[in-house]
């Protein structure tokens, strides 16, 4: 396996600071390794919520729940319209 021989090589005669993270790839080994299996990130829907998170602190204070619920609409129209070819 590759990240094994890699991992040998540097335990052998690697940089200090890269020794610093064989805990870190002994927790994270198996995620580590499917993300190039299986190459899906949540990335997309992550801003979606960080967008939704910061309308909703600038919008502190609104009275009715469905204005909040257009200004969340209406920042996200222009990716859900589909792209014409």
């Amino acid at each position: 396996m590759a990240l094994a021989q890699w991992e040998a090589s540097v335990r052998n005669q690697g940089p200090v600071s890269f020794k610093a993270l064989f805990p870190m790839l002994r927790l994270w080994r198996e995620e580590i390794l499917n993300c190039f299996d299986y190459p899906y990130t949540n990335g997309f829907l992550e801003g979606k919520n960080n967008r939704i998170k910061v309308i909703k602190r600038t919008a502190y204070g609104y009275r009715n729940p469905q204005n909040f619920r257009q200004r969340i609409m209406l920042t996200n129209r222009q990716e859900a319209q589909p792209i014409a070819a």
